[in-house]
């Protein structure tokens, strides 16, 4: 009877010590998955502002090619004048210009904006991947 109490005993003992390296286990794991949820907003909030950033650049020099282009634009339209073009041939000279310039610098913009979705949209899977990984482990 004493060997059988003393068996449980330490039983007793292994499983209290069992459960205590599990709540640690659990713990930890806890821990890590709120540090890959930190991870995760701040890894999103960067990306936000970078994409932020790059359209604020992009803005500002789509603007400020917007102006060279006018001024070139107005100059030309002075010298075509002074070389006696008419304002039917310089309408549509000015019109196919602006036309190609637009087209030149929306292509432009459109490969920026697309190489900054590319860069926040890596950026979110990896922290996404990384959250998936760590539920696992926690499901094991």
């Amino acid at each position: 009877c004493a060997r059988a109490e003393h068996a449980l005993r330490a039983a007793t003992v292994a499983a209290e010590n069992e459960k205590l390296a599990l709540r640690g286990q659990l713990s930890s794991l806890q821990q890590q998955l709120e540090e890959a949820k930190q991870a995760l907003a701040a890894a999103t909030q960067q990306a936000a502002d970078e994409m932020k950033a790059t359209v604020q650049t992009l803005k500002q020099e789509h603007a400020a090619k917007e102006d060279t282009l006018q001024s070139r634009l107005t100059e030309t339209q002075q010298k075509l004048e002074l070389v006696g073009f008419n304002a039917v041939q310089l309408s549509e000279f000015k019109a196919q210009r602006e036309v190609v310039e637009w087209a030149r610098e929306s292509e432009a913009t459109s490969a920026r904006i697309g190489e900054s979705l590319a860069t926040s949209k890596q950026l979110l899977q990896e922290a996404l991947q990384g959250m998936t990984d760590l539920q696992a482990r926690l499901q094991e």
